[in-house]
Formats: structure tokens, C-alpha cells, sequence
């Protein structure tokens, strides 16, 4: 007999699905007669996609199209950790600025920053999987990271261990999408150096499963979210094998890495830039699955 809380989970995973398959075709018939967006800069953004799950990779068509209508996304990396798998066999979308790439070896998500730090240009964007977001969206998140760009924004997150979205606030830690400078990735994979050197937590511990607590401390405050309006999340975001929140050991492997972190930051007298360690421990985001998320 299921327990409760598998009762509960369960239930959630099949609202989800139902909601999705409820909303979806009003979101694209909004996304098909929208036009073309520009933002008020020449500044322009690199969108990192990483993906795992082949359901997943087929619905990322719809993800993409709202970014192609964006006038200052310069480039979009669809970066597929799963070396089981090819892209190209889901995706058959084509533009220039479209750069599909196969990783000979499975990674997590934060592989992408070591993408992004190999690529030119100040402004960056990882994008979960499963998010779905019209081109005026984007624009917003973009506009807001260079008014403020010294934290990470995004779109959710988590704040004193509650999920929150669609709201003017600082976060604790983002959760779904990222957008940062140069400054924040090239802190992001110091920081991951020196987590690693501590010898406390494995690349697999950051890489996989905590990319996003780390990203949340390279700036020099908290991280912020905004209020875009009404986005979309996969019905497979509660989906097991896929979203790696349902993972049972999650909580505990993401604790190991904050904690380590919260420790080597104080030891080094950043603790202003650090997340509260007991922040985020029982929150769990809606659709977490970024490519390398998922199993």
C-alpha cells in the first residue's frame, strides 16, 4: 500500500500532466502569432540548454521558437548529456544561431558554464528543459540582469525553504532559470575548484546535483527573481527518472555540497555572498530537471 507522502507525489505528478496538457495549446497559439522582440540594449545574451531525457529533447522545439524571436539572443547551445542519445533524431529545428552538441560523456548541468566561459560575449542564460516561456519573457529577465548585474536573476526559486515564483524578491537559491555575467560563471567554476579541493564533495555532487546552489552565491548579494507572468513547466517535471527532485537521496547530496560551501565561504570571510546553509533544505522545486538532472 502507498504511503502518504507517495499518495501526495503521486497526485501532484498527475495534476501536472493534466495542467499541461490543459494549457499547452493556449501558450502556442499565443507564441505562433507573437512577433519578433528586441530589447532597449545592443548587449547580447548566450542561452545554454542542457537536456538528458529523450522525452524531454522532443519537446524542445517549442522551448527554442520563443528564442529565436529574440533579437538580442546571439546564440542558443543546446548542450545533450545523454550519450545514448543523438539530438538531431528529436530536433529538427534549424537557424544559425541554433548550435546543437553531443557530450561524448554524460554531465550534469553545470557543465554549461564551462561551456559559456569558452564562448565570448558578458551575458549568459541556462534555461531548464522543460520551461516554457514566451520571447517578451526572456526580454524581461535580460532587461533586469543589466540593470542589476552583480547577482544572478532568474525566474523561481527558493526563499527561507519555500518555493517561490513569479514575484519581485530576492532568493536564497534559483531554481529553472539562470541569468548571469561572465563575472558569475568564471566565479561559479572557482568556486566549484575549491568545493572539489576540500576533498568533501565530488565534481558529480556539484556538477549533477547543486549547480544551482553554487550559481546562487557567485554574485555579491542574493539572487533575485521577477515577476514575468504565467509560465509553463513540462508535465514531466514530477515525472521519476526524469525530474531529479523525486530522486530520493536529493535533499541529502544537495546538503553535503551548501554546507561544504557555506563553511568555505565563511573561512574566507564571504559569508555576505553566501546562502543561509539551512536555506532550501526541504524545498523542492517544481520540475528541477536540467538535462544532466535527470537519470
Amino acid at each position: 500500500m502507498e504511503q502518504p507522502r507517495e499518495l501526495i507525489c503521486g497526485l501532484r505528478a498527475r495534476l501536472k500532466s493534466l495542467a499541461w496538457r490543459v494549457a499547452y495549446p493556449a501558450w502556442l497559439v499565443r507564441e505562433n502569432l507573437a512577433g519578433e522582440v528586441s530589447a532597449a540594449t545592443d548587449d547580447k545574451f548566450t542561452v545554454l540548454i542542457p537536456t538528458y531525457s529523450a522525452k524531454r529533447m522532443r519537446g524542445l522545439a517549442s522551448e527554442l521558437q520563443p528564442l529565436l524571436k529574440c533579437r538580442f539572443v546571439d546564440q542558443i547551445i543546446v548542450s545533450n548529456h545523454n550519450p545514448a542519445a543523438r539530438l538531431r533524431d528529436f530536433l529538427k529545428l534549424e537557424d544559425p544561431r541554433l548550435v546543437i552538441l553531443d557530450q561524448p560523456l554524460r554531465h550534469g548541468p553545470g557543465f554549461v558554464y564551462q561551456l559559456a566561459a569558452s564562448r565570448p560575449g558578458n551575458y549568459f542564460m541556462s534555461v531548464d528543459d522543460d520551461v516554457l516561456l514566451h520571447s517578451r519573457q526572456f526580454a524581461r529577465v535580460f532587461e533586469c540582469l543589466r540593470a542589476q548585474p552583480t547577482v544572478p536573476h532568474g525566474i523561481a526559486g527558493c526563499r527561507r525553504g519555500a518555493y517561490v515564483q513569479n514575484q519581485e524578491t530576492e532568493v536564497d537559491e534559483l531554481y529553472l532559470l539562470y541569468a548571469v555575467t561572465r563575472q558569475h560563471v568564471l566565479r561559479y567554476l572557482e568556486l566549484t575548484r575549491l568545493l572539489l579541493a576540500t576533498g568533501e564533495v565530488s565534481e558529480e555532487d556539484v556538477e549533477l546535483w547543486s549547480d544551482d546552489i553554487v550559481l546562487s552565491a557567485c554574485g555579491e548579494g542574493k539572487p533575485r527573481i521577477h515577476k514575468v507572468g504565467f509560465f509553463l513547466q513540462s508535465g514531466t517535471c514530477f515525472s521519476e527518472g526524469i525530474a531529479i527532485h523525486k530522486a530520493v537521496d536529493f535533499q541529502t547530496k544537495r546538503r553535503k555540497v551548501r554546507e561544504t560551501l557555506w563553511k568555505l565561504l565563511s573561512e574566507k570571510h564571504e559569508s555576505s555572498a553566501s546562502p543561509d546553509p539551512s536555506a532550501g533544505h526541504h524545498c523542492e522545486p517544481l520540475g528541477a530537471s536540467h538535462f544532466g538532472r535527470s537519470t
